[in-house]
């Protein structure tokens, strides 16, 4: 018995997957306006906390076992997932939305080294080509002469996408042992646990936390929109659309971040920003195209 159609174009898969990168975009400037309300920890463990719970209802009512394995995988995906969530999101206390976009996309450079240590997958040559493009537009979005500069923010983020890439590939390694649902469920709760019994170090240095309007909305887009409904889009229109295609949509990831920080939040973009961006930009795009076999079969 089919839930639901499979008759899904890959044009139109396509498209939900730029309508998903773009909600992910979003995120990075949401975030960046609560945390002028309250602290990070306790925007991320009111966020996770949240997006736990409300998978867990979703599960129990489609009757689907939470089962997840804890063994080093298993353990391993937590972690990483944890650690990139709140270095990405203390990082933005500090950071601009746009460059902590950028920043967080270098994931897609170290995840194909990584593969090489835990899923014994040899990254490709060109994976080394686009190392020095990512190196450099990093170096620029940090560039005094051109506007940028250097804060403990822009350390912690790119701490999270190390920590990202390591999820992605824990994520291969157990993907198809725990239910997509129940493989967001539980790293989001312990995450939510890691950022309350960090609460206590930020709320000594907070001098007021304002629970208004504002911060509902933005707790609700990032648990809503920005967890649940993006990752369920995903996994119900990637299987349509080749794997080449939506790794480059969704590297565009940043630049929605920085389109809607101008946008909606009145963010400058620097020049260092721009240039810096625009060449990490590039080496992502490098690293998961097909060149060779493109270069076989141009036609």
């Amino acid at each position: 018995m089919k839930l639901y159609s499979t008759n899904i174009s890959p044009t139109k898969a396509n498209l939900w997957l730029f309508l998903t990168t773009a909600i992910w975009g979003l995120t990075f400037p949401v975030i960046k306006s609560s945390l002028a309300l309250v602290p990070a920890g306790l925007f991320l463990g009111l966020r996770m906390s949240f997006t736990a719970l409300i998978l867990w209802v979703v599960l129990k009512l489609l009757k689907i076992p939470i089962y997840y394995p804890f063994h080093k995988h298993g353990i391993g995906l937590i972690l990483s997932f944890s650690a990139g969530f709140l270095l990405q999101t203390f990082g933005l206390e500090y950071t601009t939305a746009s460059k902590s976009g950028f920043l967080t996309s270098l994931y897609v450079i170290f995840v194909p080294f990584l593969s090489e240590r835990i899923a014994r997958e040899k990254p490709k040559l060109i994976s080394l080509l686009a190392i020095p493009l990512a190196v450099l537009g990093t170096g620029f979005m940090m560039s005094p002469k051109l506007g940028g500069d250097w804060n403990i923010g822009d350390f912690l983020t790119i701490g999270c996408a190390v920590a990202f890439a390591f999820q992605i590939v824990w994520t291969s390694r157990i993907g198809k042992e725990v239910h997509p649902l129940v493989m967001l469920l539980v790293p989001a709760f312990f995450t939510g646990l890691f950022a309350f019994l960090l609460l206590p170090i930020q709320l000594s240095h907070v001098e007021k936390i304002q629970m208004g309007q504002e911060l509902f909305w933005g707790l609700g887009y990032t648990v809503f929109f920005g967890s649940i409904v993006a990752l369920y889009v995903m996994n119900r229109f990637q299987p349509y659309t080749d794997a080449v295609t939506a790794s480059l949509i969704y590297t565009l990831e940043p630049v929605y971040a920085a389109f809607f920080a101008v946008l909606f939040f009145n963010e400058m973009i620097s020049m260092s920003v721009f240039i810096g961006g625009l060449l990490v930009l590039a080496a992502n795009v490098i690293i998961q195209f097909p060149f060779q076999k493109w270069f076989r079969n141009p036609m």
